[in-house]
């Protein structure tokens, strides 16, 4: 990334796809065969959402289809309890699919424009809270510093 004049990169995160500087802050992402930029700012920011993402029902439908496979070849006779295995391994599948669709996403909102979505990756929540507070330090200080030059100005 090439820094604008009097630009100074404060932090990066997830694997360096957010750069966080004095004056913006930067998303370089690729998905489905796709790269996209986004980059917005600090002053523009109004708003941050951190959000996790999982399906339930995914997670109830394992447990339930576990414990009737369970309960059928225990209590089952003849054709039941050949059929067990299915619904139990059924159940591990849905328990897997759970696993992998659990989801945390930050969400950075601007006024107006477009918001820089990205889901957290390798980021513990204390990793995830102190680049939000620093993305928020950040906006302060470039907000602070451009009610300076309107005054001077």
């Amino acid at each position: 990334m090439l820094l604008l004049p009097n630009e100074r990169q404060i932090v990066t995160a997830n694997d360096d796809k957010i750069i966080l500087t004095n004056q913006l802050i930067q998303l370089n992402d690729k998905s489905s065969g796709n790269s996209y930029q986004i980059t917005m700012f600090l002053e523009n920011i109004s708003s941050f959402e951190k959000r996790y993402i999982s399906y339930p029902f995914l997670l109830i439908l394992s447990v339930l289809a576990i414990l009737f496979g369970a309960a059928t070849y225990i209590n089952g006779a003849g054709g039941d309890r050949e059929e067990s295995p299915f619904i139990i391994v059924g159940g591990i599948i849905l328990l897997i699919i759970w696993f992998f669709t659990k989801k945390h996403i930050i969400k950075i909102k601007s006024d107006g424009g477009s918001s820089l979505d990205f889901v957290i990756s390798k980021m513990s929540d204390e990793l995830v809270e102190d680049f939000l507070y620093k993305v928020s330090v950040a906006k302060l200080n470039r907000v602070a510093n451009l009610n300076i030059l309107a005054e001077v100005s």
